[in-house]
């Protein structure tokens, strides 16, 4: 019976939840027709930002929080249009589903006075979209309203979101002046659908890594992975190769991620995400993995582990999708084709202490030229907002 009653209730608080969003819908059409009244004297700010990622998570950490320095040192006034903590979000997303659509009401009522406040700037980035998380989105209705209220919009992707949601990324990216991505595969995608693609990578803090000096492997060797949870599928279909490997060579897996898994035979040590212990767990591993196999996914991630891994000058074995592009196979790290390639590859990592020397030295130095938070700000300003300063 009791179940009945939860079952009806989530019906009709989804039936509320449509018709709220649908009037918030028109009101927002409506804005469309009131802001050609608008007044657009006065002087401007530079430059305001809308993150797509939570505050407190990796992807809100990596585009924006770690910038913040530099606008501030280079004089860029600048507001950035939060929404709500990460830990928040996840939590209420675990709940039932009436509060679940009340967040995504919530996320939309907030976005739509940070949208107007776009006037008072002379350039606006939006990372991926303006509504985060609602799965049942067709049309961008509030990237339709800035693109009226500000004329430098860029649109910044830096994963394969396409593949989800492709009708409402086509229809996005109309309503922006430029599009930013993480990589070559994204840039080749997206240059059939807009005429301004600029590439934008994912830069490294390397001044919270500790970089790795001891290549000598005492005791067990230690593998390192670290992901999200939904990533965890793709570990588990190499825990096998990884067992048959840990016959020959005994070994710990070191799994960073909120979740665990078990493989029998294999000894995996399972610590969650913390900053006061990440690093260190990073730098005291003997070789990074990156067990991935090809997708449109894959091809279009910026894989953030990777970057861990070579940032800390850790040896890896890896594959060729969601790579840095200044990479190569046998230099900064080895890149396997297939499953017992894969294999090989990491038994030759465990017996060759000075290729994982040589491959975690190079691809250390590989981020440190190409992966700086000071040249990706560089080249940030440079699209986002250098154009405007002068207006």
């Amino acid at each position: 019976m009791w179940s009945f009653i939860l079952k009806y209730v989530d019906k009709a608080a989804y039936l509320i939840f449509l018709i709220l969003l649908d009037v918030t819908f028109l009101f927002i059409r409506i804005l469309h027709w009131v802001v050609r009244l608008i007044p657009r004297n006065g002087k401007k700010k530079d430059l305001i930002l809308y993150p797509y990622a939570f505050v407190g998570s990796d992807g809100y950490i990596r585009r924006f929080e770690e910038y913040i320095p530099f606008l501030e040192k280079n004089n860029i006034t600048y507001r950035i249009c939060n929404l709500y903590r990460d830990d928040y979000v996840r939590d209420t997303l675990a709940r039932r589903r009436p509060l679940q659509y009340l967040l995504y009401l919530r996320i939309l009522w907030k976005r739509i006075p940070q949208v107007l406040a776009a006037a008072g700037y002379k350039a606006a980035f939006i990372q991926r979209g303006l509504f985060p998380m609602y799965f049942d989105l067709e049309f961008p209705h509030l990237e339709r309203l800035l693109l009226k209220i500000n004329h430098h919009v860029t649109i910044d992707i830096w994963d394969s979101i396409f593949e989800r949601q492709p009708l409402l990324v086509s229809q996005t990216i109309k309503y922006a002046h430029q599009l930013s991505v993480s990589n070559e595969f994204l840039k080749s995608h997206f240059q059939k659908q807009h005429d301004h693609v600029i590439t934008w990578k994912v830069a490294v803090n390397l001044e919270k890594y500790i970089v790795k000096t001891d290549y000598e492997i005492r005791d067990k060797p230690r593998l390192f992975w670290t992901g999200l949870t939904h990533n965890l599928p793709l570990l588990q279909r190499f825990l096998p190769l990884i067992a048959e490997v840990s016959g020959k060579y005994p070994l710990t897996v070191v799994l960073v991620c909120k979740n665990t898994i078990q493989y029998p035979g294999l000894d995996i040590e399972h610590h969650k995400w913390e900053p006061d212990t990440f690093f260190n767990l990073l730098s005291e591993s003997d070789i990074g993995i990156y067990p991935e196999f090809e997708s449109i996914i894959s091809k279009g991630k910026s894989t953030m582990k990777v970057m861990d891994y070579l940032a800390t000058g850790l040896p890896m074995v890896g594959v060729p999708y969601g790579l840095p592009s200044e990479v190569s196979h046998g230099k900064e790290l080895l890149i396997a084709h297939d499953y017992r390639d894969w294999q090989r590859m990491l038994e030759t990592l465990l017996q060759e202490k000075e290729l994982r020397r040589t491959l975690g030295q190079n691809g250390r130095r590989m981020v440190e030229n190409y992966y700086s938070l000071d040249n990706s700000f560089n080249e940030f300003i440079s699209f986002a907002l250098l154009k405007t300063r002068d207006k």
